[in-house]
């Protein structure tokens, strides 16, 4: 990571056998989001303060002083005041960042900004994955809103994109969508049914069933079970089905 952010000379360690300029040296004169700042180790978070105090530092390896005028925007899921007191986090360095701070309440306090969420999330998904995907039906929508969302924006994210890959039609319907740990309903949670292990077994078994009846093509083993070899594929590597001839047969 230190060489991620400050570069590093060549030479300087087994393998870097060219210079690097780091994100710093990239930024000059603009703006570095720095993620999960909460996480960086203690050496590199004075090195960190560093920059943001003096404007300046040397790439891993090197001694050429280099000049930084950046803004840094750091973001965290932890409480920097707790990690303080736990001798994780630099006090300094705190005060140094905290200039300006904005709180990101979780889904589950913003339920009013999930639909116009997922909506977006899914049109960004279409144009990676190049599919007509127009919407929710509108029990899916009715799930996001009342689960808890424990991962907040990225689980939505993958939630979605899995569930365009998984999709047929032209709208997200229920059986794509997979919400793990519970889902709420009204004032409480419900766990996932336990009959989900089972199901997931047999849709598994009816998988390799397909496949075996294929002699192991998959795209004749998608056609079988009426879906397409994408999201065959992607059930495949689900559940770690492999199979040594498929490098001929694909």
């Amino acid at each position: 990571l230190e060489s991620e952010l400050f570069g590093h000379e060549k030479g300087a360690f087994t393998g870097a056998d060219r210079v690097r300029v780091g994100r710093f040296e990239q930024a000059q004169g603009g703006t570095i989001f720095l993620d999960e700042i909460g996480e960086l180790s203690m050496p590199l978070q004075g090195k960190l303060l560093r920059v943001l105090e003096e404007k300046a530092f040397e790439r891993v390896g090197g001694n050429r002083t280099i000049r930084s005028d950046v803004r840094v925007i750091a973001a965290t899921n932890r409480v920097l005041e707790e990690q303080i007191g736990g001798g994780k986090f630099r006090e300094d360095l705190f005060y140094r960042i905290n200039v300006l701070t904005v709180h990101l309440p979780p889904l589950r306090e913003r339920r009013q900004c999930i639909e116009p969420l997922a909506h977006w999330l899914l049109e960004r998904v279409c144009r990676t994955l190049r599919k007509r995907i127009t919407g929710f039906a509108p029990e899916v929508l009715e799930r996001f809103r009342a689960y808890s969302w424990p991962g907040n924006i990225r689980q939505m994210a993958n939630t979605i994109e899995r569930a365009a890959i998984l999709e047929e039609g032209d709208v997200i319907g229920s059986d794509s969508i997979s919400l793990s740990g519970t889902e709420s309903s009204g004032g409480g949670e419900r766990p996932v049914p336990a009959g989900a292990d089972r199901l997931r077994s047999q849709e598994k078994a009816l998988i390799l069933k397909a496949l075996e009846d294929a002699r192991w093509v998959q795209k004749d083993a998608a056609l079988a079970l009426g879906v397409t070899p994408r999201a065959l594929n992607y059930k495949i590597r689900k559940f770690g089905i492999t199979h040594p001839g498929w490098k001929r047969n694909r």
